[in-house]
């Protein structure tokens, strides 16, 4: 159903299929890293299903967000979705628990290739009467507006377009395929692109904010269990820098003070760790 429709953009609402996706997935909250481990643990040396599937579950808000960064359409953020569950399920057997590193961190790679990989099989690859269909559409709704000063519904849509010339249009997707966009396609002749535009921000300043959640959380546990395998001084000194398990960021002079050490030894203690971090994270 169309929300809103402003310089040609146009934006679905959620359908009783998402309502019900929702609904199911609702009581699942994202895991601790001692529950996960514990679901992992259970499921890889006990064969528990109903570990496993409280890992499926309990992520199913980040394979959310993750298909609403591809689609708006509701039909085709449910089949992201089941492909990005894919993704995570086969993650999930090949996810090495005693590395100890967040389950998403290693999964990521596997739902965002299926989900892209779907999408661009799907929905990228245009066919021959696309930009023709595109243009009837585009001036049948111009049509339907000026006589009824609304927009048409997808059905209404529909039924002219399969009456007027006798096409048939099955998929919501392909009603809306000539409106395809770029958030970063220019707009005009200047440097203002789409993702600029109000219609863009206000379409998407309520997208779930789950997925940049798990990703610093991930980042941070990468980087806490690379800062485990150095030692213990240098470990402690780095997490003060960056306030990590800290409640502030601490200063050279600050540290150098508390460890007896000048400030240059201690820029000297974070450049050399830095260097040794990016080597763990990266191997």
């Amino acid at each position: 159903m169309i929300i809103n429709n402003t310089s040609n953009i146009y934006f679905v609402s959620r359908n009783e299929s998402i309502d019900r996706y929702l609904a199911s997935i609702r009581d699942y909250k994202p895991l601790e890293f001692n529950e996960e481990n514990m679901y992992i643990t259970r499921y890889k040396i006990d064969g528990d299903l109903r570990a496993r599937d409280m890992l499926v579950n309990c992520n199913q808000r980040f394979i959310y967000s993750a298909a609403k960064r591809l689609s708006n359409n509701p039909d085709t953020i449910l089949e992201l979705v089941n492909e990005g569950t894919i993704g995570l399920m086969e993650a999930i057997e090949k996810f090495d628990f005693t590395k100890g590193c967040r389950l998403l961190t290693f999964a990521n790679h596997y739902i965002r290739r299926n989900m892209v990989t779907y999408y661009c099989e799907n929905r990228l690859v245009k066919r021959p009467s696309d930009t023709k269909i595109g243009s009837l559409l585009s001036k049948e709704r111009s049509i339907f507006f000026t006589m009824n000063e609304r927009q048409p519904s997808n059905e209404e849509l529909r039924s002219i377009m399969l009456n007027k010339y006798s096409i048939d249009v099955q998929c919501d997707d392909d009603l809306y395929v000539h409106n395809f966009v770029y958030v970063d396609d220019n707009v005009a002749d200047d440097d203002y692109t789409v993702g600029d535009t109000g219609e863009y921000l206000s379409a998407t300043n309520s997208e779930n904010d789950y997925v940049d959640k798990a990703e610093k959380e991930n980042t941070k546990a990468i980087v806490l269990a690379a800062l485990g395998k150095i030692d213990k001084r240098t470990s402690e000194i780095i997490k003060m820098l960056y306030g990590i398990e800290y409640d502030r960021e601490y200063s050279a002079s600050e540290i150098a003070e508390m460890y007896g050490m000048t400030k240059t030894r201690v820029n000297q203690i974070r450049n050399e760790a830095t260097k040794k971090l990016q080597y763990l994270i990266s191997a």
